[in-house]
């Protein structure tokens, strides 16, 4: 079954590498923009009221 890629299996795939060196994105760019995405993402998650009971 598959599964979604890791940041860092992203930032070394073949075919992502490719895309950004045509587009002539800086590999750190695009994990920046990987990091700032995942970290609205999480702010914006639904909080689990279950998980947060002491």
């Amino acid at each position: 079954m598959p599964s979604d890629m890791t940041m860092t299996e992203v930032l070394k795939d073949p075919l992502i590498r490719q895309v950004l060196r045509a587009d002539g994105i800086a590999p750190r760019t695009f994990a920046a923009t990987l990091r700032l995405a995942a970290k609205r993402a999480a702010e914006q998650a639904p909080v689990n009221p279950a998980s947060s009971v002491n």
